[in-house]
């Protein structure tokens, strides 16, 4: 674990990017000489995916000649329900078996049409979603989702969130561009308070094609509460103590899919990490704490419900 807090905390805080109520700030630092296939490239390269006939499992194979590498909360649409990856996994090539998911849309159970297929839906769900624990909390955080968002869903499908506001989506990730360096982003949203969350990688061309699909995530979540007003002043130093509270987190080992070490951090923010002999090749942070080790409260910013002022 110390590799990890190492990286994380070792990490340059470059220049923010700002747009009403969310900030995003490139964290830069050295890529890994890894190679491995993200989830929508290996989608493309022939991974399959089909039901098991159980809800929070899928079945995977792995024939693309390469690891593949999938995010906890990315997503499939089709089969007989949209599924959410539940945990972070590095896949082996010629891995051929069960990766846990949550399903993200309640209300179908059938597949007319997809004869079964599945598809990469190229989106990671939210972090409020995202970090839920147990199916019923990520229901709830989808609904909770689509009601501040204004969204009517027929099946309780987070999709329908993304394509409704796709408009408004768009026009906060328009104003937000990957920098060149950077393995990963401290992003922060005015909502209720602040959120803040972080995405690192291992290299900067994994940020690189994954940017837009995060960024989309994060802005999700703002545009559920853009009447919140998000004034920058000298935050830079409040991203490197929010990214050094992982050195006071506790990491508890989950079961890996297939290759590598996989982590839930649980303390004063929380979040997942994936390792894989030594090298972190992904970690999310959050300020939403963690109770044994269920998501609680937001990060103790000192800031009041309102407009949001960092300095």
């Amino acid at each position: 674990m110390e590799n990890i807090i190492e990286y994380v905390t070792g990490l340059t805080v470059g220049e923010p990017q700002t747009y009403r109520n969310m900030a995003v700030f490139p964290l830069m630092g050295k890529s890994s000489g890894l190679d491995y296939l993200l989830f929508d490239e290996a989608m493309n390269a022939g991974l399959k995916i089909t039901e098991t006939g159980s809800v929070p499992t899928l079945h995977f194979t792995n024939n693309t000649g390469k690891k593949v590498l999938i995010m906890q909360g990315e997503y499939a649409v089709g089969g007989k329900q949209n599924r959410m990856i539940a945990t972070n996994v590095l896949m082996a090539n010629g891995f051929d078996g069960e990766v846990p998911v949550k399903c993200v849309q309640h209300g179908r159970w059938s597949s007319p049409g997809l004869e079964g297929k599945f598809f990469s839906a190229n989106r990671r769900a939210p972090q409020t979603v995202m970090m839920a624990d147990g199916q019923q909390e990520v229901w709830s955080e989808v609904h909770n989702l689509s009601v501040g968002l204004g969204v009517k869903s027929a099946t309780g499908d987070i999709e329908d969130s993304f394509s409704q506001r796709s408009h408004d989506v768009e026009d906060y990730t328009s104003n937000f561009d990957y920098v060149p360096g950077s393995v990963g982003i401290v992003v922060f949203v005015a909502n209720k308070g602040l959120s803040i969350g972080a995405d690192i990688f291992d290299k900067q061309s994994t940020m690189r094609k994954n940017f837009n699909k995060i960024v989309e995530s994060y802005a999700l979540e703002a545009i559920a509460s853009s009447n919140e007003h998000l004034a920058l002043g000298r935050p830079k130093g409040f991203v490197s103590t929010f990214l050094e509270k992982i050195g006071q987190c506790q990491f508890h080992e989950r079961t890996a899919v297939s290759l590598g070490r996989d982590f839930r951090l649980v303390g004063p923010i929380s979040g997942f990490a994936l390792d894989n002999y030594g090298v972190p090749l992904y970690v999310t942070l959050s300020s939403t704490k963690a109770k044994n080790p269920i998501a609680s409260p937001r990060f103790e910013t000192g800031f009041s419900r309102g407009n949001v002022i960092i300095d």
